[in-house]
């Protein structure tokens, strides 16, 4: 039950993979998401855009310095870069998105699966950007129902909920 590859999800909206909008922070799904966006360069002649939020203006040229050296790094150095210091990667994402044909998300260290079933995927992004969204997630080596219902345990410690579903007090 293990999931043997990184996997992508598409939310087709008429594809269009001319231009791209890639969200960045540092993680392995980022880094599989610039590998896709990466490819669909080469094979498409898509244009690239590179966001990175920040959470004040502050932080803007730290922002910039992270945006470029990770580019550079993974082979986009010739992409365009935006770097938002509102700090609110939603906005920013669906600000971006509406001058692009295709955003490329991938999934926190949390996973795609385990955000998709707790609903903490930013679906409103999803469902209110007009382009098509691609979704990726770099396999982790976790199996597909650990990755999946992992963070119903989660859930439970938080909740100090024991294996008999009752909620455990501190006598029990």
């Amino acid at each position: 039950h293990r999931l043997p590859s990184d996997f992508l999800v598409l939310r087709d909206r008429d594809l269009d993979e001319s231009e791209i909008l890639l969200p960045v922070t540092d993680n392995a799904h980022a880094d599989l998401s610039a590998e896709v966006a990466a490819g669909l360069r080469t094979a498409a002649g898509s244009a690239v855009t590179l966001l990175h939020v920040v959470d004040s203006p502050e932080e803007r040229e730290r922002g910039e310095q992270f945006l470029a050296d990770w580019a550079t790094e993974r082979g986009l150095g010739d992409a365009k870069f935006v770097v938002d210091d509102s700090g609110d990667v939603e906005r920013a994402i669906e600000r971006e998105a509406r001058d692009h044909t295709l955003l490329v998300v991938g999934a926190t260290e949390r996973g795609l699966l385990t955000r998709l079933v707790t609903g903490t995927l930013h679906f409103k992004i999803v469902e209110d950007v007009e382009c098509s969204v691609l979704l990726a997630e770099r396999s982790s080596g976790r199996s597909f129902l650990r990755r999946l219902f992992g963070w119903a345990r989660s859930l439970c410690s938080a909740l100090a909920i024991d294996r008999t579903g009752w909620l455990r007090t501190e006598s029990s």
